[in-house]
């Protein structure tokens, strides 16, 4: 008898993991509420509908706004960005509702054969690809519409645009600097928040000075001038933090 734990529950855990965080966004917290009745298909994002779109569209927006940003196109780089987060959105509300009903479908078996338990952990192991990927593509999109939210000094829309990146990818240092940054410059300034986003930051780039990461010469480069920034940006916020306590 194979003892296992169900792979259809463990999938819809792992499912829950990724979902239920504020990464998650709000449409892929309801999803289980939608029945078959809810027609989607529909709704249009760009040219496509909801049921036409894949992770290639959002990688395409994200794409889009990189080259907009360039050109200082801070409107549409904006609008690019916003759209690849909506497909992502939309793509991981199916992906749980399908993770659903195959679960639904499933659960009535008394026994599995060795060549079904084979189909589940390929079925498992796809769809957490799937979940990882738009994890990646979401952190990377709204790490990039908080940078340019950071330009139009909107610091309360890029500090929370970053907070769900980090749902997503907790140990990015990218989206902890543009965080401390945002956090900085908000009014009241979370100045505690900025210290403890720099620290993790700091942690991370460090590991190029201790030869650990496989950089290119060119990227370790950029990367050490930007742990040397995100250093005296803690000094700075430090030197803040003391000011403000004893001014009180």
């Amino acid at each position: 008898q194979d003892d296992r734990p169900s792979l259809e529950k463990a999938c819809r855990t792992a499912m829950t993991h990724f979902t239920a965080p504020p990464c998650a966004s709000s449409e892929a917290k309801k999803a289980k509420n939608i029945t078959k009745q809810d027609d989607t298909s529909t709704r249009r994002i760009g040219e496509k509908t909801a049921d036409e779109l894949t992770i290639d569209d959002a990688i395409r927006y994200k794409e889009a706004g990189n080259k907009q940003i360039a050109k200082e196109q801070y409107r549409d780089a904006e609008i690019s960005y916003s759209t690849g987060i909506e497909i992502v959105s939309v793509l991981r509300q199916r992906l749980v509702l399908s993770t659903e009903l195959d679960g639904g479908d499933n659960n009535g078996g008394t026994a599995s054969s060795s060549s079904g338990n084979s189909t589940a952990d390929h079925s498992v192991e796809i769809q957490m690809k799937q979940l990882n990927l738009l994890s990646q593509t979401e952190t990377a999109l709204r790490s990039n519409l908080s940078l340019i939210l950071i330009k139009q000094k909107r610091y309360d829309e890029a500090e929370r645009h970053c907070t769900v990146a980090l749902e997503c990818d907790p140990d990015n240092w990218k989206v902890c600097y543009r965080r401390a940054d945002a956090r900085e410059h908000m009014v009241p300034a979370d100045l505690i928040g900025a210290e403890a986003d720099l620290n993790r930051c700091v942690a991370s780039l460090s590991l190029v000075e201790d030869g650990t990461s496989s950089a290119s010469t060119f990227k370790m480069n950029t990367l050490k001038k930007t742990l040397g920034d995100a250093r005296r940006k803690l000094e700075h916020v430090k030197e803040r933090i003391i000011q403000e306590q004893q001014a009180q």
